[in-house]
């Protein structure tokens, strides 16, 4: 974010500010009180949570249902989702979504939220599963989208795809491992692992060595990180 602050120019500063669940209302009301502050970005697990506290989203992040930049203004707090742009970023130029393909997305978070949104946005998709610890999870995840493309199932679920993407934190380095065994990979064209830290995780390094092109959460992290900064600018513009 320093980078970006300072290459538009702007004397701002950006700093992490850990949050409880019960603090996450409070937390709230007091950026919203103070005028010095431009916005905020919110991170797993709050990019559901958040949106109760909210007094207006835009369509995007209504849709996916999903909040992970928020603009404060005249006391008001809006919630946006520039995890989208960061995410269709990534898989910009790749030719696999140009042809009928089937994806599948692992983790029923916010980042999958994004993930699914852009994906079900293409007409060349002809399938896409969801995937969770739980069948039910991923199932509940499921009725959320209202698309007849999707299925859902536990990781465990037997399933081939063109595209995977790991929208989990599995990889990182708080959560060592991968969220597949190597054999799941079977029929994989094109893995996308959200994570960025790493740059290769376990999960790209067993894709690799079968041959499958790989991509990681860097691109992603830069491309919404310029959205969230885009937002702010409006405010101080």
């Amino acid at each position: 974010m320093a980078r970006l602050f300072r290459e538009r120019g702007l004397d701002w500063s950006y700093q992490l500010i850990p949050t409880e669940p019960e603090e996450l209302a409070g937390r709230i009301a007091e950026l919203r009180r103070d005028a010095t502050v431009q916005g905020a970005n919110v991170t797993a697990p709050y990019k559901e949570k958040v949106i109760p506290l909210l007094d207006e989203i835009t369509p995007t992040a209504e849709g996916i249902g999903a909040v992970n930049t928020i603009l404060f203004r005249e006391g008001r707090a809006i919630g946006s989702n520039t995890d989208v742009r960061g995410f269709a970023a990534g898989l910009a130029g790749e030719l696999l979504l140009a042809h009928p393909f089937t994806a599948a997305v692992i983790g029923t978070g916010g980042a999958a939220r994004a993930a699914i949104g852009v994906l079900l946005g293409s007409r060349h998709l002809t399938r896409l599963h969801i995937l969770s610890r739980t069948h039910e999870r991923a199932a509940a995840f499921q009725t959320e989208f209202h698309d007849s493309r999707l299925t859902a199932g536990a990781t465990t679920y037997p399933f081939t795809a063109h595209l995977i993407v790991n929208a989990t934190p599995l990889g990182s380095p708080h959560m060592p491992g991968s969220p597949l065994t190597p054999e799941q990979l079977d029929g994989c064209r094109l893995l996308y692992d959200m994570i960025y830290e790493p740059e290769r995780t376990a999960l790209m390094k067993s894709a690799e060595e079968r041959g499958i092109e790989t991509i990681g959460g860097m691109n992603m992290l830069v491309a919404q990180a310029e959205g969230a900064v885009d937002i702010w600018m409006r405010k101080a513009g």
